[in-house]
């Protein structure tokens, strides 16, 4: 009998600047032996190299994403969209300290946002005399 784990390579394709575009990976259901199955997952980057777009076996044969971000020039997620997780929106002060976050957005299929399980949490910090330490965390629902 033949391990559940043989003849199950990983490949992964790799850009100019050694990030994963592609990877497959050969696996094999302790119940079905006999047969393997590629799982793919697509990657792709923006122009500095952060990860913008992502889909994982369940969703790359469809073509659509399960992972989406977009940053700020500070290299911080401003958006992040998630089959899973939904869409969180996060803003940061000018010291680069997280103030505003909403998370729990689920988009409709009109595309509008569905705020009705949204939490937003706010965040407070010393003034610009102080050493600008957390002073408190509010979450909404």
């Amino acid at each position: 009998s033949t391990p559940d784990y043989s003849k199950t390579p990983a490949i992964a394709v790799y850009d100019n600047r050694h990030l994963a575009v592609r990877t497959l990976e050969w696996c094999r259901h302790p119940d079905t032996p006999q047969t393997t199955e590629i799982r793919p997952t697509r990657c792709q980057y923006d122009a500095r190299g952060f990860l913008s777009h992502s889909a994982d076996p369940r969703l790359a044969a469809t073509g659509l994403n399960n992972f989406a971000c977009d940053y700020d020039l500070g290299g911080k997620a401003l958006r992040t969209c998630s089959a899973d997780a939904g869409t969180s929106l996060m803003l940061s002060d000018a010291a680069g300290r997280a103030v505003l976050g909403m998370s729990g957005l689920v988009e409709t299929a009109s595309g509008s946002m569905d705020m009705s399980r949204a939490v937003t949490t706010r965040r407070q910090y010393e003034g610009s005399s102080l050493p600008g330490r957390l002073l408190s965390i509010a979450e909404q629902v």
